[in-house]
């Protein structure tokens, strides 16, 4: 297709999109691979945007809603009207929905041709699922509650192991034992990713409600070995990616400037290995000796980084022992230089 065709195309969906009398706000269609999500022609990691509903403070939205329910409850439209627009820009700032540009055009559309404003319920919905994201963080901080002896397909485990498998078949997440699955529609859709431009199947969903979103991106994270996860510093959610096992977020720590958690919570680890373990506290010892002299010029730098390389493999060595089978006194006279 040439390039007028293309925006020829683009401007026959804008305007059927903007004119569409059965358009919902608060409906959406995610698009699920191995590798990303798809909404709204933008890409995220699996569990992404769980993580940041995490991590918001949905305060001042619930009272905005609250706000227009004793507005509407008066039958004062002009100030119901008022505090719909104040809702509406919070609702914009929340995760997800500050990425829906356009659909924000399409309000302001609406709203300027037809005199139209959003129906109470669906904030009332959106309401009601809000207050529900503490289910979700009690869920994934019991998850992590104790890590145990796990390998492979790691989440899985640890939700068995921390005794909170039976919360999985619901959106409550346990609310109640009368759990009702996601309510989506599912479609498969062939297309190229807008992240890695290659090929995939994608699984295509219809959501109504964002609870129903969020149940489905937490458990379709954990299939694909994603997860969010509390910080141990500061108590904020991260997404721990497949592979890797911080415990500390990326975000500047609790009375820092510019150290982030995982720059402390490294140091704290580090410092709690050497303590605690002779083996780390001799390499430690010999480290800062032959770095002094590296410093003074008495050991140049190919001594240096040869000594450390071989310093590395006997520490190495080591820990894989138990401490009372490692002779300390020749492990102590091998790490240091003559």
């Amino acid at each position: 297709m040439t390039e007028i065709g293309k925006r020829e195309k683009k401007l026959g969906i804008l305007g059927k999109d903007l004119f569409d009398l059965t358009y919902e706000f608060f409906h959406f269609k995610a698009l699920f691979s191995n590798d990303d999500i798809e909404i709204e022609e933008k890409n995220y990691k699996h569990g992404e945007i769980l993580t940041d509903f995490l991590n918001y403070d949905p305060t001042s939205f619930l009272e905005a809603v609250e706000e227009m329910k004793r507005f509407m409850e008066d039958d004062d439209s002009e100030k119901y009207l008022e505090a719909e627009l104040r809702t509406e820009e919070l609702l914009m700032q929340m995760p997800l929905y500050r990425d829906f540009a356009f659909r924000r055009e399409q309000l302001a559309f609406r709203r300027a041709f037809f005199h139209e404003y959003r129906n109470f319920e669906d904030y009332q919905r959106l309401y009601e699922d809000l207050k529900q994201i503490d289910r979700y963080r009690w869920f994934i901080r019991e998850m992590f509650y104790e890590d145990g002896k796990v390998e492979r397909n790691k989440f899985p485990q640890l939700i068995y192991h921390n005794c909170i498998d039976a919360f999985v078949s619901g959106t409550s997440l346990g609310v109640s034992h009368m759990v009702d699955p996601a309510d989506t529609s599912v479609q498969y859709e062939w297309r190229e990713s807008k992240a890695d431009g290659k090929p995939h199947i994608y699984e295509k969903m219809l959501f109504k409600r964002i609870i129903d979103f969020w149940y489905v991106d937490l458990f379709k994270a954990i299939m694909n070995q994603y997860s969010p996860k509390p910080c141990k510093l500061c108590g904020r959610f991260f997404l721990q990616e497949p592979g890797l096992t911080f415990e500390y977020c990326t975000n500047i720590a609790p009375g820092e400037t510019e150290k982030t958690c995982r720059d402390i919570g490294a140091t704290v680890s580090f410092q709690s290995k050497i303590k605690n373990n002779p083996i780390w506290s001799i390499y430690q010892r010999a480290y800062k000796k032959c770095h002094a002299r590296l410093t003074k010029g008495t050991m140049n730098s190919n001594d240096f980084y040869n000594w450390m390389a071989e310093a590395e493999k006997l520490r190495d060595k080591a820990l894989k022992k138990r401490i009372r089978d490692v002779d300390l006194e020749e492990y102590a006279r091998k790490l240091n230089p003559m």
